[in-house]
């Protein structure tokens, strides 16, 4: 069974990701564990059996909220914030963890955004990432984007993007090509070697018809096995172009790998994953190239 793993902090903003974790649960039989770490507490703060007993309190709580249909666990453990889900959350061979990129109450000293920052950065699972309120309505995931770039990394999210679709909502996939300079990198700082437009003009009108070709094959071998698919071929900057296609498709969700390759030029995913989770409003599923 798919685990959803919810870290909360006692904060409303925190408790946002529950709306993706019950959607999820739902359309994907799956379960919820809901989870906080207390950690080491400086002098004046709570003893730690205190803040161990609040927080169960607290979770006890949430979950109840929660519809009876869906199986639900609750667990307070003890550490540091990182470290702690990491063990919680690799373990499991099915596992998403959800969570909001921000949140911080008296339950928890550490920033809710820098521990999603280094899960993101070190877990083996995906992390389904909660921007913003406004980004959690009831009628979410009815749009998936799915960046790709023709590597065999970026497409793992795909296959992750077509579980949580299923016949419920509709794949949008959008390829961007980079514009190409014509330049090494040390030319392009000094500000050397005029490139060759016709020639630059004909590479990236190659690199746009190859962006068709594979974008029309991905979708028609998803439409023959019963998806509903959108496509599109953007020019730009990869981060710039992926926001703006989630805003031109009504996107709910956007689901990327953390890294691959991608444009006329060679460019980390992963700096382009974290462009886009820093600067949209769209909840993000990042999906580690390790996981098949």
């Amino acid at each position: 069974m798919l685990r959803l793993v919810t870290p909360l902090d006692g904060s409303v903003i925190a408790e946002q990701a529950l709306a993706l974790s019950r959607r999820l649960a739902e359309r994907l039989s799956g379960s919820i564990e809901l989870v906080h770490v207390v950690e080491p507490a400086p002098p004046r703060d709570l003893p730690i059996p205190d803040a161990r007993d609040e927080a169960e309190r607290y979770l006890i709580e949430v979950a109840g909220h929660t519809p009876s249909t869906i199986p639900i666990q609750t667990h307070v453990l003890d550490g540091i914030a990182v470290d702690e889900l990491l063990r919680f959350s690799d373990h499991g061979c099915d596992t998403i963890i959800v969570m909001s990129t921000h949140g911080r109450t008296s339950l928890q000293r550490t920033p809710m955004g820098s521990v999603a920052d280094k899960l993101v950065r070190r877990t083996s699972v995906p992390v389904l990432l909660v921007n913003a309120p406004a980004a959690v309505q009831e009628n979410d995931l009815h749009d998936i984007l799915v960046p790709l770039d023709g590597s065999e990394l970026a497409e793992t999210a795909l296959r992750l993007a077509m579980r949580l679709a299923g016949n419920k909502a509709r794949l949008c996939l959008v390829r961007v090509i980079q514009p190409p300079d014509g330049r090494s990198p040390g030319e392009a700082a000094l500000g050397l070697a005029v490139p060759d437009t016709e020639l630059l003009r004909d590479i990236t009108n190659m690199a746009v018809d190859d962006a068709r070709t594979y974008l029309f094959n991905t979708a028609l071998k998803l439409r023959e096995q019963g998806f509903t698919v959108g496509w599109e071929v953007r020019f730009g900057h990869p981060s710039n172009e992926i926001l703006r296609a989630s805003e031109t498709m009504g996107s709910d969700l956007i689901v990327m790998a953390t890294h691959g390759w991608g444009g006329l030029r060679r460019w980390t995913f992963g700096s382009v994953t974290d462009a886009v989770i820093r600067r949209g409003s769209v909840s993000v599923l990042v999906v580690p190239s390790s996981k098949p």
